[in-house]
This record gives C-alpha cells, structure tokens and sequence, in this order.
C-alpha cells in the first residue's frame, strides 16, 4: 500500500483545520479565511482581507483543489514549505505540500483533503455518479486506511467535498447536482443523514465547520456561503458572506484559521 511521507501531527498553536474540501476542526475562534479556486492556472490559495483578496500561495503551475493549512509535518520541526497541503488538479491523483512537492500519489482521482478530530490526515476518492466515493485515513506511519465509503445509493452523488464538525462528526458535500446538499455519517454504521439542502438549484462543493452548528461552504461561484445545520430538519437557508472582486472566479473550497499565512 502506497505510504505517505508525513508524521501526523498538529502544528503548536494552530486550529485543527480540514479543507478540499473541507470541514474542518475548531477548538477555538477563527480569524483568518482562506479559499481555493478551481478555475485559478496557477493554482492559487487566497485569504479574505475585508473586502478583498490576497494570494498567499501560487503553484508554479497547474491548478489545484482542495487543501488544508497547519496540518501534518513532514519533518518536526515542520520545514518552511509544510504549512499547506493540496490535491493536484493536473493528473487528480497525488497530494503536494506548498512547494509543490509530491508527497503521496494515489490509484485513483483524489479531490479533497482534511484533518480529523484526532489529528490525522483524511483524504477523499471520488468518482462522481460513476462508483461510491471513499474516504482515507493515514496512520502514523503514512499508511493509507480506508475510513469511510460514500454509498451513492444513499446520497445520489459524490464529488468529493468532506470535512469534520469541531466535535469530529464527518459530514460530506455532494458537489454540483440538482438539489446539492450536506450529508452528516455515521461511520460506525447507518445510512448518511442531510442536514442542509440548495433549493436554488445551486452546488455546495468545500466547506468548513466555523462550529458545531455553523457551516461555511462554496459553490463553484465567486460567492462564499454559510449556513447553519441542526435541529432535525433538512435547513434551506444561506447567507453571503463574501464576494470576489473578481466575476469570474470559482471557489472551490475555504478553511478558516487563528495563524497568518504564510508562516515565516
């Protein structure tokens, strides 16, 4: 089985973030907002100054996905390059750390990144309507393990969007089709349960858990979202909580964090 070169742990002081994706995991406020776009060559991580954007990594080529910040290290103490991960949109099977650097290829098209409520890295394989979506854990070794299985049965379709509660629940996005919305899983059985849905016939594709109950995500617009889930009922409503200066960018996933980046 293919090994990843990372040692899964936390960056000292850092939120406990998922992204590609993705939820993420907060054990505390978060202040800084950071974005994907899936339409941006180069790939690009951007960050919400007020009301404009400042682009804080740029691939040397090729675009990008989902991502996560502050997460695993390859080296401790972590090496400048270790303070982000993303999925390569240019073969969609390997993940690169901020350098670009290839730290774990895949046997099939990968699309989003997280980090778990214990720390570890989470990855997600998606095949669109085509099969059940996946989702893998990597041990401390850098072993891939298989987590979770998204049964298409259940959800209709996958494309790949995943993240965490602060509280480690696993929710997913099922991406673009008519109807999108957020599923909370039971990993330890059941089938999933849909806690928001799009009745404008929108997307929600990454997305982060700011709190248990309050979810930003986006869409494949220049528009980020949030919501909040819970009480039982499928939730319908949505806010904007941001806007691209540019038109014609297409966010593709957020993280939020309590560290700037880039690190020094």
């Amino acid at each position: 089985m293919p090994r990843l070169m990372l040692v899964v742990a936390v960056v000292a002081g850092v939120v406990a973030l998922a992204g590609c994706g993705g939820g993420g995991d907060s054990s505390g406020p978060a202040r800084y907002t950071y974005l994907s776009a899936d339409n941006l060559s180069p790939g690009a991580i951007l960050r919400v100054d007020g009301a404009a954007e400042r682009t804080v990594l740029t691939r040397p080529t090729d675009r990008l996905t989902g991502f996560v910040l502050g997460g695993p290290t390859v080296t401790a103490p972590a090496l400048p390059p270790d303070w982000c991960y993303f999925c390569d949109a240019l073969d969609g099977r390997t993940i690169c750390r901020a350098d670009s650097t290839i730290v774990y290829t895949h046997s099939t098209f990968l699309r989003d990144l997280a980090v778990g409520h214990d720390g570890a890295l989470y990855f997600s394989e998606s095949h669109g309507g085509g099969a059940d979506g996946k989702i893998y854990r990597f041990d401390a070794a850098g072993v891939a393990h298989l987590y979770y299985t998204v049964a298409l049965a259940q959800v209709g379709f996958f494309a790949g969007g995943f993240g965490f509660s602060p509280d480690g629940t696993l929710y997913i996005s099922n991406g673009n089709i008519n109807g999108a919305g957020l599923w909370r899983c039971p990993v330890g059985g059941g089938a999933p349960t849909k806690v928001f849905g799009r009745t404008d016939n929108g997307s929600v594709a990454g997305f982060y858990f700011s709190d248990n109950s309050t979810v930003l995500f986006t869409d494949y617009t220049n528009k980020l979202r949030r919501a909040t889930v819970g009480g039982g009922t499928v939730q319908t409503a949505f806010t904007t909580v941001f806007t691209s200066p540019s038109p014609a960018t297409t966010y593709s996933d957020v993280v939020q964090s309590a560290t700037l980046y880039p690190t020094p």
